[in-house]
C-alpha cells in the first residue's frame, strides 16, 4: 500500500528572480549591496521583495532589473 502526501511549499527552493543592472556604465549592482562590478559572478542576485528593501535603503537608484533565466524542473 501506498500512500500519497503532498510536498510542502518549503521543499521547493526559491531562485533569484534578477539582476540589478545600472543602465549608464552597463555595470551590476555587487553582491553586497552596495557599489558596482563588471562581473556577473560577483552581482547581486535576489528577489523582487529583496529589490525593494535595497531600494529603500539607498539614496539614489539608477539600477533597472535584468531577469534571470529559471530552470525547468526544481532542484529536488
Amino acid at each position: 500500500m501506498t500512500a500519497c502526501i503532498g510536498v510542502p511549499k518549503k521543499a521547493y527552493k526559491q531562485h533569484p528572480t534578477m539582476r540589478l543592472r545600472n543602465p549608464i556604465t552597463g555595470k551590476w549592482l555587487h553582491l553586497s549591496g552596495t557599489g558596482e562590478t563588471g562581473k556577473e559572478s560577483d552581482a547581486w542576485a535576489g528577489l523582487a521583495r529583496q529589490a525593494r528593501t535595497l531600494r529603500d535603503r539607498a539614496e539614489t537608484w539608477p539600477y533597472q532589473r535584468e531577469n534571470i533565466e529559471q530552470p525547468e524542473t526544481p532542484s529536488w
